[in-house]
């Protein structure tokens, strides 16, 4: 196989990954959704005690069992401010559990999926900061900044470890990834354009270096002699 076949095939594979990754990128900016901690424990006006179960202490309610928001039961816990601090109950996908902060703000949410758990961790305003979930190849970690915009993601599929680095308005600028025979590196510009590669084949090395509008101006390969260079 010569150069040029060479820089082909391994780009048409960089293509696929870009690919590939852009949607687990999707499923990470999903992930962060956490619900309000309010929405599933706050007190309701009128109580029933025959359907509904209450731990009081000084007039204060500690701990409430009631009927969830989709129809099954839900716990939930406040601490002596009347502030819900947990909350654990179910969803149409299995069970939910929500921690709080003292000033009522979800900090922790751990729930089930059709791929299995997924965790959200989020800061003392109750913004997600990350998430770390299950998916059909393995597990897959997203980080977001104070603003909740995904800034990095790492998970697992069918060639091994995927790496991902975005901007502050998630925007890809870097990947890393496990291709069919060694790692593949991307580099883009702040419009997501493809500006440099660097990938392992059975021949060693390949340096791919592209102009603002992705097109290949040059190359710098391992070869069975040596290096071999091209300008385009």
């Amino acid at each position: 196989m010569n150069l040029e076949d060479r820089i082909v095939r391994l780009e048409a594979e960089l293509a696929s990954l870009r690919k590939r990754n852009r949607t687990f990128g999707v499923l990470l900016m999903l992930a962060i959704a956490v619900p309000a901690l309010l929405a599933f424990g706050r007190g309701q006006v009128q109580v029933v005690r025959a359907e509904r179960f209450e731990v009081v202490k000084d007039g204060n309610v500690l701990a409430v069992l009631d009927e969830g928001p989709a129809g099954s039961g839900l716990l939930a816990v406040y601490n002596k401010d009347g502030e819900p601090v947990g909350v654990l109950g179910a969803d149409a996908d299995g069970g939910v559990l929500i921690i709080g902060n003292k000033d009522g703000k979800t900090v922790g949410h751990l729930s089930a999926d059709s791929d299995g758990g997924l965790l959200r961790i989020a800061n003392r305003d109750g913004k997600p900061v990350g998430g770390f979930f299950a998916t059909p190849e393995g597990g897959g970690l997203g980080i977001y900044d104070k603003d909740e915009k995904l800034v990095g993601g790492f998970w697992a599929d069918s060639a091994g470890g995927s790496l991902e680095i975005y901007d502050k308005n998630e925007k890809l600028l870097g990947d890393f990834s496990a291709g069919s025979e060694g790692g593949i590196l991307g580099i883009y510009n702040k419009d997501e354009k493809l500006v440099g590669s660097f990938w392992a084949d059975s021949e060693g090395g390949v340096l791919g270096i592209y102009n603002k509008d992705e097109k290949r101006v040059g190359t710098f390969a391992a070869i069975p002699y040596g290096g071999g260079m091209g300008l385009y």
